[in-house]
């Protein structure tokens, strides 16, 4: 749950506040029990407020999202 972000050439990193990283590994878990059982398929996200970091918490799930198996992605490679 960290990343790195340029602006104006420089590097800031950035890490996770305890809110997002509990609610992205739960956001996955229903994500991936709703994909590999659900019949609808439909899944919300997160609720968020201003302020919350929500483009963070989304780069979170992303990437996490990505490296599960049981999602089928074809472009990632173990």
């Amino acid at each position: 749950f960290v990343l790195f972000e340029v602006a104006n050439e420089k590097i800031t990193k950035k890490g996770a506040k305890y809110h997002q990283f509990f609610a992205v590994r739960r956001a996955a878990e229903k994500t991936i029990e709703t994909v590999t059982k659900g019949a609808d398929k439909r899944i919300g996200v997160i609720w968020h407020t201003t302020g919350s970091g929500k483009s963070l918490s989304m780069c979170f799930l992303v990437g996490m999202l990505r490296r599960q198996t049981a999602l089928r992605n074809p472009t990632f490679v173990i």
